[in-house]
């Protein structure tokens, strides 16, 4: 479910930040959603960002205003924010790490990190989760043992830190009620230039050995097989009366028949899923990936600023293959090549016709008459967070 050849070439110096003397396709055979990999001195020499720059980004006006700047000690687990400079200061002084987990929140496109992250996306056409900075003294540990439920490229900038790993559990149960995680395989001393491919469900504690330690993390999170043949599923039961019907309210007792021809209709479903419309699913998210505008480069992080879009801002449709409404009583489906369909209350319809029938940029405003304001504004946001439409400016 990765990129191609095509996109490695386009991505490849910043891919060398990444793998280091790593071909991408042993890197993709190897590791990816597999095993982790630690490169050496890859991204040595380059300067994506310094201790002093970052202090300086939690000095100014803007970081503290738009990102959570997270207090955090492994063995203090409530989690403090800092709302000054000077009470930042005085936690790293006490011990404590300093976490800004969405660093892309203050990036411009063209910041070596933004770039950096960007190729990452298209390379592997999966979703960014977000940008992370950690800058500690020696002897912090700013979180205790646990797995993430997304892949992390980490980058050593400053200072060193010793990563213990250990065997890799179901990335979805939470790391507090996964039990004892046994014997660490791997430790790994990340210093400056250093790179380490971390996927999903691998637990691991980080301590600094030495100060200041600055690490920048690019967490991304591709489909799943659960989810991507859920949402082909989608697509096909969309066109099944049985499976869009609505479903009893609370309280309602189920009939054993009903619920019977229910999972009829649903294995019916399940048989017309074959490798031919997965394959055209996975194309479709491709080709709307590089059919988006220049400035939807960072597509994923737009995603993720979905709560900064207002009003004016100009938006376009992303991949138009497969877009189309589906009427079903007291709702309308959008069904898209981004995965799976939208369902909304039939008010919506008239602003989601705009969407299917938009030739270019089109602003939350003009979503119809019908939404009120707020109504306009939500439902282009979620149309963002789902990747159906991208911004345009």
């Amino acid at each position: 479910m990765s990129g191609t050849g095509d996109d490695a070439d386009a991505a490849g110096p910043w891919l060398r930040l990444l793998l280091g003397d790593l071909a991408p396709e042993r890197f993709i055979g190897e590791h990816l959603d597999r095993e982790p990999m630690h490169a050496e001195g890859a991204a040595a020499g380059v300067e994506l960002l310094t201790v002093d720059a970052f202090e300086r980004m939690v000095r100014g006006p803007t970081l503290l205003g738009r990102c959570e700047l997270q207090v955090r000690r492994a063995d203090q687990p409530d989690i403090r924010l800092a709302t000054t400079p000077a009470e930042a200061s005085e936690a790293l002084s006490q011990g404590h790490v300093l976490h800004v987990n969405t660093l892309e929140r203050v990036l411009d496109g063209e910041h070596p990190i933004a770039r950096l992250a960007g190729a990452l996306g298209d390379w592997l056409q999966a979703p960014l989760r977000g940008i992370s900075v950690f800058l500690g003294t020696g002897g912090a540990q700013g979180l205790p043992l646990h797995h993430d439920d997304e892949d992390i490229f980490t980058f050593q900038l400053a200072g060193r830190k010793r990563w213990r790993l250990y065997p890799r559990r179901n990335p979805k149960v939470p790391s507090e009620a996964s039990g004892e995680p046994g014997q660490a395989f791997a430790q790994v001393t990340m210093s400056p230039g250093d790179t380490l491919y971390l996927p999903r469900g691998f637990p691991h504690e980080v301590t600094c050995l030495d100060g200041p330690a600055l690490s920048l993390g690019i967490a991304f999170r591709a489909a799943d097989w659960s989810e991507l043949m859920l949402g082909a599923l989608a697509e096909v039961a969309v066109d099944d009366p049985a499976l869009w019907a609505g479903a009893p309210p609370p309280g309602v007792a189920l009939d054993e028949s009903v619920v019977a021809r229910k999972r009829a209709a649903l294995h019916a479903a399940v048989d017309r899923l074959d490798a031919t419309r997965l394959r055209a699913a996975l194309a479709r998210r491709r080709q709307g990936r590089r059919r988006a505008p220049a400035a939807g480069r960072l597509t994923f992080v737009q995603a993720m600023l979905a709560d900064r879009i207002n009003l004016q801002t100009p938006l376009q449709v992303v991949d138009r293959g497969g877009l189309r409404l589906v009427d079903r009583g007291d709702r309308v489906i959008l069904v898209h090549g981004q995965g799976e369909p939208l369902a909304a209350p039939v008010k919506a319809r008239e602003a989601l016709v705009v969407v299917v029938e938009s030739t270019g940029p089109f602003r939350p405003r003009d979503l119809g008459e019908r939404l009120d304001i707020a109504g306009r504004l939500a439902l282009a946001r979620k149309l963002v967070r789902m990747g159906i439409v991208v911004r345009a400016d």
